[in-house]
């Protein structure tokens, strides 16, 4: 079993626990929630990796010639 698999099996458990003791509605407002942050913590972290600082930007390398 792999993490899709994994993520795909525990979120359908808890939106269906969600839906259980409350409705749909709620559930789906969870599910876009949880999407919602998934994608701003991958907004993020692409950020990050296409603009990084300037003291990371530098290899070890180019350090010896400054």
């Amino acid at each position: 079993m792999n993490s899709l698999d994994f993520g795909v099996a525990i979120g359908s458990m808890a939106l269906g626990a969600i839906a259980r003791f409350a409705n749909y509605t709620v559930m789906y407002r969870y599910s876009a929630g949880a999407m919602i942050l998934f994608i701003l913590i991958y907004g993020i972290y692409l950020l990050k990796r296409l603009f990084p600082k300037k003291n990371e930007a530098l290899s070890p390398s180019s350090e010896r010639f400054s």
